[in-house]
């Protein structure tokens, strides 16, 4: 075949019929534009030609121009002078041409092409151009662009290099394509739609239908022949077998803008879906195109690239008996061309426009009725647009498992288009998925103006069901409750999503329905504004590809409380009106009442989902803290962004809100920048008490219901030292909060105070575990000369018995602190030196050692030199040790007993602490020993 191809492929009128078809085709271009636009379109060449100080784009006289094969025509130059009066031409010819091309791409001369249709300029580049010559070219082009903007044109110019097309390297394309995962794909689309305005036309126009498989090896023969000049053409390659990994890329692509613009994009999806049935043996757009004008055919509407690729879509689709398909392709065909054939035609738009899509909707059996309803799409509420989001949606989806089905066996993907593939599944998922509590997207650009002047809100009152409210178009009357568009678990829920999808504005008048009246108009009014305040719709855009390729996070969170609830409702009935300096509004005033009721959290992820959670009560707040942090694993090292908290519904609105507010930024401040995951943080919640830490990056709680037991579970041990951090508005626990800030790891920290006949001790341990005891009628110096004594002991112990095994650290030296209160408040911290110890020969030594026997905890006390066992005393140990100690004192004076030393075996210890002793344990167990001893001395005095 090879050897009959020069005939065939140096017959001028091929050449000459691509150029007339290219001719028309700007020609349409330049009728599609306003007057005053088309001086764009006859300087654009004259602008990369020349450098021109009085002509858009200059910069400085550095800038590489001059276009290959081209010479400005009349037309061009008085564009120029059109442009700046002083402008004159002055003729020369570069001995390098920079530039070999600008081509249109797109929409541009086609039926799709509208008033509002943007640009996109290719500006092929010579090969290998400097870098500095690209950026100054680049720099050019977006002048270039800010000047068009002025004419109210959309431009976009990219920077092309020939033989990077021809390598799949063009990341300058990602926008309208998605890189090299689409190389064949954009060459299909470059070859049936580009225009060339100026330069060195495409090779590929020279190269028969037939001879397209031997693409290369055809230039290459032609070319040592000397039959064809290569340097006279642009060649971007051939078209070999289209990769089946392609399809599914550029479905996905596809999907990619259709989350924005379905109408635009459904039509070339389709093209995939159809691409994908013929694999292998694809006929692509660009071939029948070229074979079109081969043949012989000249008519721009049956070449209109648009035209071609709905044909065959509809071919296809009737193949497959899709009717309702087939219907909405015509439909996205129609708005894509976007001519209004039920009203009268305008004289500013080409005629031939409207009478090619008047013949095209005629064979369609498309009526005046059927116009009438597209043409005021525009118009469509949100009941209408609702059912044709689902259509959208549906057909979408559909046709993504048809592309799956079709390449999914047959695609070996590489690494980088498996990366492509997954991030625009995550878009797909973050657009389409449903989620508990995501607010649904209706408007996919199917409608301009969803706003309602009235929407009300019902609250559901049904026996046997779950609480819930229904939102209606208009005003609510008896016996009519009009058009019920959306059912919700609450108000926020139903208010967020008429925001977000655009059916309320500053005018939007709200009303809500229930039992007790609430909420209030005002309440509404306020929530309205403060979501336009908060969530501007420009919020929902902006992101790009990047956003998928992590996890989402949070952009924004907002928690609204207590909407539709005054938490002292109950109270003003009964005319009661509380007042404390107590006044934490999740723990006021002596009865510690929690006025936060309810919490609805908003939350916009970088993913653009928005989620509504509801939360309720204590629990709730914990809850929402769970959720808030989930978003940001501490792991990662990035804080969420700060939590906004409104409340609209009380008197104390405005104090809920910064409590909450201020709870959210020190949790945040505790954890993200101070203090390591597993610190523990104290938290007030009503009459109960919480302890708050991370693991794994996850927000674990705990629920105490009193003082004594949130002592006893800070008096826990700890794998680690692991610090105390109590919440500012625990006012009670001021003493406890100055405890925990001077807490230091390898520490045993022994700290008192004095009330009048009795001594409160707190003893913190090197993991920051707290022992607390009250002693009655004891005295000082007694106490702490007993606990330096045994303090010393344990802590000698403990640093003989480490092992590399365990958590263990080297323990120092207690340390002793008198805790007294100033005059005005806070407590003082005052490091004291206890008395020396005597000589142990003057002290009466108790001694115990514990271990386990047959799951039974056995205790053996030593009185200085005198065993006492639990094998030869039994249940009686205790009261035996009593009788001895009390028989050893002076005067048989019955004051308590305390242990000097205690050494304990690993079986005794808790499950949790791993075998890993420590001192609160020794500490704990004292307290148990010194109990029975003191309850059998007692016993023994009484007797």
């Amino acid at each position: 075949m090879l050897a009959t191809v020069p005939a065939i492929l140096l017959h001028k009128d091929i050449r000459q019929r691509f150029f007339l078809l290219n001719r028309h085709r700007l020609g349409r271009v330049r009728e599609s534009l306003w007057p005053r636009q088309r001086v764009f379109l006859d300087v654009l060449p004259l602008l990369f030609h020349t450098n021109h100080p009085l002509l858009p784009g200059f910069s400085g006289t550095s800038i590489p121009c001059g276009v290959s094969n081209y010479s400005p025509t009349a037309t061009a130059i008085k564009a120029g002078q059109c442009i700046s009066k002083g402008f004159a031409y002055k003729k020369w010819v570069p001995s390098i041409h920079p530039i070999y091309g600008l081509f249109l791409m797109g929409s541009s001369g086609t039926v799709a092409q509208s008033k509002q249709s943007d640009f996109d300029i290719w500006v092929c580049c010579r090969p290998g151009l400097p870098q500095t010559d690209r950026e100054s070219l680049q720099v050019k082009s977006t002048l270039i662009e800010a000047w068009a903007a002025e004419l109210g044109m959309e431009v976009h110019f990219f920077l092309i290099d020939e033989e990077e097309i021809r390598e799949g390297r063009f990341e300058s394309l990602s926008r309208i394509s998605s890189g090299s995962a689409q190389r064949y794909l954009l060459l299909d689309e470059f070859y049936r739609t580009g225009l060339l305005v100026a330069g060195r036309s495409p090779l590929w126009w020279l190269i028969p239908p037939e001879c397209e498989p031997y693409y290369e090896d055809l230039v290459q023969k032609l070319s040592r022949k000397h039959l064809l000049r290569t340097n006279d053409y642009l060649n971007f390659g051939g078209i070999p077998q289209l990769p089946a990994a392609e399809f599914s890329s550029a479905a996905l692509w596809q999907f990619n803008k259709a989350i924005d613009s379905p109408y635009k994009s459904l039509l070339k999806l389709l093209l995939m879906e159809c691409y994908a049935s013929e694999y292998p043996h694809i006929d692509l757009l660009c071939r029948h195109y070229k074979r079109a004008v081969y043949a012989g055919k000249t008519n721009l509407n049956e070449l209109d690239p648009y035209v071609m690729m709905l044909q065959k879509v509809e071919i296809y689709l009737q193949h497959r008996g899709e009717t309702e398909r087939l219907e909405l392709a015509r439909c996205c065909f129609y708005f894509k061309a976007n001519e209004p054939l039920s009203r009268p035609g305008r004289s500013d738009r080409p005629a031939w426009r409207r009478q090619l899509l008047q013949a095209l909707s005629a064979s369609w059996g498309w009526g005046q009725t059927r116009l009438l309803q597209l043409d005021s799409r525009s118009e469509w509420k949100i009941p209408q647009v609702i059912k044709e989001r689902q259509r959208l949606v549906d057909q979408l989806t559909y046709s993504y498992r048809r592309l799956s089905h079709y390449v999914g066996a047959q695609t070996r993907q590489t690494p980088q288009t498996q990366q492509d593939l997954h991030i625009l599944g995550r878009k797909l998922y973050a657009a389409f998925g449903r989620k508990t509590g995501k607010i649904e997207y209706t408007n996919l650009e199917i409608s301009t103006n969803l706003r309602e002047e009235w929407l009300s809100f019902y609250q559901l009152e049904q026996p046997n069901c779950p609480a819930g409210w229904i939102l209606y178009r208009g005003r609510l009357t008896s016996g009519n409750h009009s058009t019920a568009l959306k059912h919700g678990h609450n108000v926020i829920e139903l208010l967020v999503w008429a925001h977000f999808n655009g059916l309320i504005n500053h005018g939007t008048h709200l009303a809500a329905y229930s039992k007790n009246g609430m909420p209030k108009p005002l309440e509404l009014q306020t929530l309205q504004a403060q979501l336009q305040k908060l969530f501007p719709h420009s919020c929902l855009h902006g992101q790009t590809l990047d956003n998928y390729a992590t996890p989402p996070l949070i952009e924004r969170a907002v928690v609204f409380i207590n909407v539709g609830i005054d938490p002292m409702a109950h109270r003003t009935r009964q005319g009661i009106h509380l007042t404390s300096t107590r006044a934490d509004p999740l723990s006021y005033g002596g009865v510690r009442e929690n006025f936060v009721l309810s919490l609805e959290m908003v939350l916009l992820s970088s993913w653009k989902e928005v989620l509504v959670i509801p939360y309720r009560g204590n629990q709730g707040i914990l809850e929402c803290l769970s959720e808030y942090f989930r978003w940001a694993p501490l792991a990662e090292g990035q804080p969420p962004p700060p939590l906004i908290a409104g409340c609209y519904s009380t008197s104390h609105g405005r104090h809920i809100a910064e409590r909450i507010e201020i709870l959210f930024q020190d949790i945040v401040a505790c954890y993200y920048q101070n203090y390591p995951p597993h610190t523990r943080y104290v938290l007030g919640i009503g009459q109960y008490y919480f302890i708050l830490w991370f693991e794994n990056d996850n927000l674990y709680t705990e629920k105490l219901p009193s003082m004594e037991a949130l002592l006893k579970a800070l008096g826990r041990p700890q794998p680690i030292f692991t610090p105390v951090f109590l919440d500012r508005r625990l006012s009670h626990c001021a003493l406890l909060h100055r405890l925990f800030e001077a807490n230091l790891p390898r520490q045993v920290q022994c700290f008192y105070r004095a009330q009048s006949k009795r001594i409160e001790l707190f003893i913190l341990d090197e993991r920051g575990s707290l022992f607390h005891q009250i002693y009655p009628e004891t005295d000082a110096k007694t106490l702490l000369d007993h606990y330096s004594r045994f303090l010393d002991a344990i802590v000698e112990r403990l640093n003989l018995m480490l092992s590399p095994g365990y958590h263990n650290t080297v323990v120092d030296k207690t340390i002793y602190y008198r805790l007294c209160q100033s005059s005005y408040g806070p407590w003082i911290i005052e490091r004291i030196q206890p008395a020396p110890l005597p000589q142990a020969s003057t002290y009466f030594q108790v001694q115990v050692l514990g271990d386990v026997l047959d799951n039974n905890k056995v205790f053996t006390v030593f009185c200085d030199n005198r065993e006492f066992s639990a094998f030869e005393y039994g249940a009686d140990l205790y009261q035996e040790v009593a009788r001895h100690i009390l028989q050893q004192r002076t005067n048989h004076e019955p004051y308590p007993i305390y242990i000097t030393d205690l050494d304990l075996s690993p079986a005794l210890l808790d499950r949790e602490s791993l075998g890993s002793l420590q001192t609160v344990h020794l500490l704990n167990y004292k307290r148990v020993i010194e109990d029975q001893l003191n309850q059998a001395l007692t016993e023994v005095t009484a007797d």
